[in-house]
């Protein structure tokens, strides 16, 4: 960077800065020089500034802070000092110390805020509280800004109002603190446009100027020189009335900065909002007859947000809001219209009254009501037709979003007047509330279901995860010496041919070895991941062959059982993993040979056509005679581990369900006066779903 554009990047800094080389300063703003309490041109000539202008007792640790900083080293960038001003003033002051190698390899930037700049934002801040606090006790627009203004003035500040217009502004009254407002008014005697001055009207925060020479000389075309009387700084803030900066204030002066700034935009606000307080204390004067009017119509409102904020369910807010409005309008029937939101194109479905359908002109009306979010009427002429004479189209809007349209109907040709119009369109906004909220309601309870069923489905996987684990080690551990257990007792029997007691003994050494060898089985097929290659599996020859395996397992006494099996045409088949699909019948079939022994019993298996969650599915029913399941333990059959047998292992439904789900299928407990009854789901192949 040149000379002139280092001079010109320091000058335009809000705070007193500098640039130096070694001990050398390149460029420096005024703002620095009147810290130091010497002209510009002086401080820029000073040999050594930091021998000259900080206390003798902190310039060792400025000069190494400076020198470190020019080396790239990591030292901090801030650092308090006490400064020497040229009238023997002590200053406490901290800089900022940032390397700038666009001024040179070893050149700093050096930023300065000090207590005195400090203490003089503190008393700026505090008056503008005290502006808006006495702005505030005002009871006119005039009286507001006027006293804003005076306050203002007691601060040190030269402010200035102007008012804002499309493009342009004008001075409504401004201070004696800048020389240059005259020029400035006999320039634009009345309206000043934006061009000439960049006024942001649009923007909620406090906007500082920190040259305003620069900004005079270029607005009236004059050297910037010409306007060195002007304040060195200004600040401008815009005053919006519901939303809509209406006046701007500016307050010119010196010491300003951004902080300062912030607060003046935040001052703006609460003259804003005082300012919007009295227009809307005017206005309530105005309309206070109108309000006593209307007294009926807000009652009504009131009942029908009531009445509406109790329910979240579509259809009763539907039928209670159309039926208010009926009422409201004296008209013969209603109609409510939502999107159809399965068309690409827009189309209404009627969803109340229930199965009402709309006319094609009265979807018309319904149509421009909704595209242009307005109430739309059509009155017949006599003799046109049928159908209703009157019709008025009301959206239901909330939120800014169209949700439906309300179609009033009546018999009678009549124009329905502006108040009832705009009654209606009340009522229609508190019932797009109502319908909004339900829908909420509506999609926040399936968020938290599929979140509960995303939770369980994450504790189950890691807890099978854990248990695959386990079951893999105690299947290792435990399998070896049961392989040598059995070896060992077919030996002994083999050598010894053991009669009496020890036949006994080594009989129940193996069933027990045998039973810790299902438990080890049941426990590995429980833990292994569900994964099954599904094809179609007739349902008859799968129900014999797990049957006739359950009898085998069963032992003595299962033959007594009767097992009866009827499958529907419509059922015969389903997409599964047959080898899954028989172990899991296997162990229902099991049971219930199980419990039904040592009495005769009688097990019966129907296959049916059936739906599950609106799918077409075979539903299985495995029953049988025995004593059933008792009550206090329902909830907790298909618990892992959880079994009422003596030798169980408790994997044996859970497992069953496991297969079942990793189907896509599922599976209950049914109701039964007698035993115990079992419901599958699991889905038909593709020519059995077609199947009527």
């Amino acid at each position: 960077m040149t000379g002139a554009e280092l001079q010109a990047f320091a000058d335009a800094l809000p705070v007193p800065a500098m640039v130096m080389d070694g001990r050398r300063i390149l460029a420096a703003n005024r703002r620095m020089a009147d810290l130091a309490a010497v002209p510009l041109q002086e401080l820029l000539a000073v040999p050594d500034p930091v021998l000259r202008f900080v206390a003798p007792e902190d310039q060792p640790v400025v000069l190494g802070r400076i020198a470190a900083r020019a080396r790239g080293e990591s030292v901090p960038d801030e650092l308090d000092y006490v400064g020497i001003a040229a009238n023997g003033e002590r200053i406490p002051s901290r800089a900022h110390v940032a390397p700038f190698p666009a001024a040179g390899a070893h050149a700093v930037l050096l930023v300065v805020t000090h207590e005195r700049a400090r203490a003089r934002n503190a008393v700026l801040i505090r008056g503008f509280v005290d502006v808006a606090v006495a702005a505030q006790r005002e009871n006119t627009q005039a009286g507001i800004l006027r006293v804003a203004r005076e306050r203002l003035e007691q601060l040190g500040l030269s402010a200035t109002l102007c008012e804002l217009g499309p493009g342009c502004f004008r001075v409504v009254d401004a201070g004696s603190g800048n020389p240059f407002i005259s020029q400035i008014q006999q320039r634009w005697p009345d309206w000043i446009p934006d061009t000439a001055f960049p006024m942001p009207r649009s923007s909620t925060e406090g906007a500082l100027i920190p040259d305003l020479p620069a900004v005079l000389s270029a607005s009236l075309g004059k050297p910037r020189d010409f306007f060195l009387r002007a304040p060195p700084s200004a600040m401008v803030a815009s005053v919006p009335i519901d939303g809509v900066p209406v006046f701007v204030f500016s307050c010119s002066g010196s010491d300003l900065d951004a902080s300062i700034a912030n607060a003046f935009g935040l001052l703006g606000k609460q003259l804003g909002a005082a300012l919007e307080t009295v227009r809307r204390l005017e206005e309530l004067d105005r309309r206070n007859a109108e309000l006593r009017a209307q007294a009926e119509e807000v009652a009504l409102l009131n009942d029908v947000a009531r009445r509406l904020a109790g329910s979240f369910e579509v259809g009763p807010l539907l039928d209670l809001g159309g039926e208010t409005l009926r009422r409201l309008l004296d008209a013969d029937r209603w109609l409510v219209l939502l999107p159809d939101p399965r068309e690409p194109a827009l189309r209404f479905h009627a969803r109340a009254p229930e199965g009402a359908v709309p006319a094609r002109s009265e979807e018309s009306a319904a149509m421009t009501a909704f595209r242009e979010r307005r109430v739309v009427q059509t009155v017949e002429a006599p003799g046109s037709g049928t159908g209703p004479r009157t019709r008025l189209a009301v959206p239901l809007i909330a939120r800014d979003e169209v949700l439906g349209v309300a179609l009033i109907l009546d018999e009678k040709a009549r124009s329905f007047t502006r108040t009832e119009m705009d009654r209606a369109l009340a009522v229609a906004g508190q019932l797009a509330l109502a319908l909004l909220s339900a829908r909420l309601y509506e999609a926040l309870r399936s968020s938290y279901a599929e979140l509960a069923r995303t939770q369980k489905e994450l504790i189950d996987r890691e807890r099978l995860a854990a248990l695959g684990e386990l079951s893999a080690s105690i299947a290792h551990e435990v399998r070896n010496p049961l392989g040598v257990i059995f070896n060992s007792v077919g030996s002994l029997r083999r050598i010894l041919k053991p009669k009496g007691d020890a036949a006994l003994l080594l009989d129940i050494v193996g069933e027990e070895a045998d039973r810790l060898n299902r438990m080890v089985g049941d426990l590995l097929d429980y833990s292994r991941p569900v994964q099954p290659a599904l094809q179609p599996v007739p349902l008859q020859p799968l129900f014999e062959e797990a049957i006739a395996s359950a009898r085998q397992q069963a032992g003595a006494g299962a033959e007594a059982v009767a097992a009866v099996v009827r499958v529907a045409e419509d059922a015969a088949t389903v997409r599964a993993d047959a080898r899954l699909l028989r172990q899991a019948l296997v162990n229902l079939f099991l049971n219930a040979f199980q419990a039904t022994l040592p009495q005769k019993g009688r097990l019966e298996v129907r296959a049916s056509r059936g739906t599950d969650e609106g799918r077409p599915c075979a539903e299985i029913v495995v029953q049988d005679t025995g004593p059933g399941i008792p009550a206090d333990i329902v909830d907790k059959i298909f618990q892992p581990f959880f079994t009422t047998k003596a030798t169980g292992t408790g994997l044996g439904l859970a497992v069953v369900r496991r297969i079942v789900e990793g189907h896509g299928g599922s599976i209950e407990l049914g109701k039964s006066s007698a035993g115990t009854e079992f419901k599958l789901r699991l889905p038909l192949v593709a020519g059995a779903e077609g199947a009527a």
